[in-house]
């Protein structure tokens, strides 16, 4: 058996530069402790590097080791929530059929990390969606056992205020804001005014066939107005929505088993004069670089991002991009940069003195 002070666990090594960033602003956070740290991630070949020189041990999800931790932390990123439907489960009854070495994964993995752990905290989670009040109840049930829970957001608190009381349950900003400094990238104002740089941050969404199409609107979009100049951002692998757009626009993809300088990828963002984004986090690092962004509302933290950052984010339904797109990035782009500088900054800063609170659910 081996013993550590942290263990975290979260949606990590799937090459996702949020779940990363995240990943590492926790681990930044621990450090300052000088205490025993294990992370338990998906099978990859890259995350031990890129936290080469950090004092962690590293396991995956195949790993048969038993492990004695005094606190688990589950976070951050999304961590409870039931997407799918009969759409999904058929899709995956389908890809069992096609791979039957899926199955034999899925009872490899019973064999993984035995842990055994004191205290659990969730940092800075966001929970749902939830297809229906079953679904809900089902998944909510698995805050009642757990020791201080801190959510990134309004919904995730309204959901977890039924089943957690209020000594141990605390609101906080997404890890990476509150860690924005990190994060921040200096660049020089761009001397080209025209045409204007729109970054497109798009996702997979495998939950839903309608809401995957969002990808193919944008294409269309981006085919209709030819008057902005377009670059694609791909977080994650994000197969489906590389497909969809080819090679004909510039593409940044976070591949950190190639590169893993996350601080490129960042100027690269900041280099935009506007960002569209449906991942959470596009929306989040956009806010820490300054740059005026757009959610498209694919599901509800989305949603729930373009109510809680109303000061500096537009947002656009996925339905009704052809009607509404232009005139939001237009909104954006005439906005008073100064004016916007300062609401973002205002933002980090409040987010920066949430450090506190997660420095006490740590205790």
């Amino acid at each position: 058996m081996v013993c550590y002070d942290f263990l975290i666990k979260g949606a990590y090594g799937a090459a996702n530069i949020g779940d990363d960033l995240l990943l590492l602003s926790v681990v930044e956070l621990l450090k300052k402790r000088k205490q025993r740290i294990a992370v338990i991630t998906k099978p990859n070949s890259y995350i031990s590097r890129f936290f080469d020189g950090y004092d962690i041990s590293f396991y995956d999800l195949d790993s048969p080791v038993e492990i004695k931790t005094k606190k688990i932390i589950w976070g951050g990123g999304t961590q409870i929530y039931e997407f799918h439907g009969r759409e999904l489960f058929f899709k995956k009854v389908l890809a069992y059929i096609k791979k039957p070495s899926l199955i034999a994964r899925r009872l490899k993995l019973r064999d993984g990390p035995k842990v055994d752990f004191e205290k659990q905290i969730m940092l800075g989670v966001g929970l749902g969606p939830f297809h229906d009040q079953e679904s809900e109840v089902k998944n909510l049930s698995k805050l009642k056992n757990i020791n201080y829970v801190c959510v990134r957001d309004e919904l995730s608190y309204c959901y977890a205020a039924k089943v957690v009381e209020n000594s141990r349950l605390k609101k906080i900003h997404d890890l990476c804001l509150i860690d924005n400094s990190r994060y921040e990238i200096a660049l020089p104002k761009p001397k080209k005014k025209y045409p204007k740089k729109i970054g497109m941050i798009l996702r997979d969404w495998r939950y839903s066939s309608d809401v995957q199409a969002h990808a193919h609107k944008i294409l269309d979009f981006c085919k209709k107005n030819r008057d902005f100049e377009y670059t694609f951002f791909f977080f994650g692998p994000d197969p489906y929505c590389k497909k969809v757009i080819g090679s004909n626009y510039e593409i940044i993809s976070w591949n950190p088993d190639d590169n893993m300088d996350y601080k490129l990828f960042l100027a690269k963002m900041k280099s935009m004069d506007c960002i569209v984004s449906s991942r959470y986090h596009g929306l989040i690092f956009s806010i820490i670089l300054q740059v005026p962004a757009i959610a498209i509302k694919i599901e509800d933290k989305l949603t729930q991002a373009a109510r809680d950052f109303h000061q500096v984010l537009e947002s656009v339904d996925y339905d009704f991009l052809d009607a509404n797109l232009r005139v939001a990035i237009q909104k954006q782009l005439g906005r008073s940069q100064s004016e916007f500088d300062d609401l973002c900054c205002a933002i980090k800063q409040s987010a920066s003195e949430d450090v506190n609170t997660v420095n006490e659910s740590l205790e």
